[in-house]
């Protein structure tokens, strides 16, 4: 008591008395009106505490932050791989199409090629058949006139002669006129059968260039 009353500082009150009575004991001071140093020490330690607690709440907050940041970029790095995944697949696909592609054009143009040399081929087989079947019908044609007119002039002569020969001889004279004129009707009929069967193989031959040219235009269409 004799020590504290013998403090003087502008930060301490002054000390008035003291009581004692037994057990207790009390220092008496000048009332305070802003309270004890125990409050102001305590209410520090509050609003440390207070603070200390709201900033382990946003330190948490930005903790989940944080964690929802990572999250989020792993998330985009894995759409990141699969999307390199989906494009290096795409691209792959695209080749091995473009490939096929490819290949299907150079197989159809080889086609067209190959059907385009045996139709020209076909057409000059075509022209080269038709020309020497015309060629044959004109030859047998001239051959059948050559001998046409040669059985007629022949007539004529037999007939001149006739005229010429006696009656005696008239009956024989028929004889080589009918024969000559049966032979004549042979050779006509083996001509005409000739001739007939000409035609008919030209016409196999054009109807079947026919068939092979509308064959190879159904083919061009598909």
């Amino acid at each position: 008591v004799d020590l504290l009353s013998c403090l003087h500082s502008r930060y301490l009150l002054e000390l008035i008395g003291y009581c004692a009575d037994q057990d207790r004991r009390l220092l008496v001071y000048e009332y305070m009106s802003n309270g004890n140093l125990q409050e102001h020490l305590y209410s520090n330690e509050k609003s440390l505490v207070e603070q200390a607690l709201h900033l382990r709440s946003e330190l948490e907050i930005a903790a989940q932050d944080v964690d929802g940041l990572f999250a989020e970029i792993d998330r985009k790095n894995e759409i990141e791989t699969g999307n390199q995944n989906l494009v290096q697949t795409f691209k792959s696909q695209l080749l091995q199409h473009l490939e096929f592609l490819h290949s299907s054009v150079v197989d159809s143009v080889s086609q067209q090629r190959q059907q385009l040399k045996n139709t020209e081929e076909q057409l000059v087989s075509f022209d080269s058949t038709k020309n020497q079947a015309t060629e044959g019908v004109k030859n047998r044609v001239e051959r059948l006139k050559t001998i046409y007119y040669s059985g007629i002039k022949g007539l004529h002569n037999l007939v001149n002669e006739l005229d010429k020969k006696t009656l005696a001889t008239f009956g024989r004279v028929n004889l080589a006129v009918d024969s000559q004129a049966s032979d004549l009707n042979n050779l006509l009929e083996n001509a005409v059968t000739e001739a007939d069967a000409i035609l008919f193989e030209l016409q196999n031959a054009l109807a079947e260039q026919e068939e092979k040219m509308s064959s190879y235009a159904s083919q061009q269409q598909e």
